[in-house]
């Protein structure tokens, strides 16, 4: 029994029972604590995840070259524009929000 040699002889099937529970409900309150830390910064507007860069300058310039929505992602390395299930995600609000000419 691996457990047995793990800790100790005399460690019955109940204990591992009663661990292995506690070691769930450790697991269910960590997710709970993060979970309710996301929701907390997400209503004070703090976005989870890594920082991203980007130039306005270049996606005005990529816009008055003539550039799709869609290209200028694909040369920003950014992700499809639209494709966000969050509101305000389409390519004429991506437009609106970064003051590109054309819709």
């Amino acid at each position: 029994m691996i457990a047995g040699a793990l800790l100790g002889k005399n460690v019955r099937p109940q204990m591992l029972n009663i661990l292995a529970t506690v070691a769930k409900q450790k697991r269910i309150r960590i997710s709970e604590r993060a979970h309710a830390g996301l929701a907390k910064g997400a209503s004070r507007g703090v976005l989870a995840g890594p920082r991203l860069v980007v130039s306005h300058e270049k996606i005005l310039t990529l816009d008055q070259e003539g550039c799709t929505v869609r290209e200028i992602g694909d040369q920003m390395a950014l992700a499809r524009l639209g494709s966000s299930r969050s509101e305000g995600a389409s390519p004429s609000a991506w437009r609106t929000h970064l003051g590109l000419t054309e819709f």
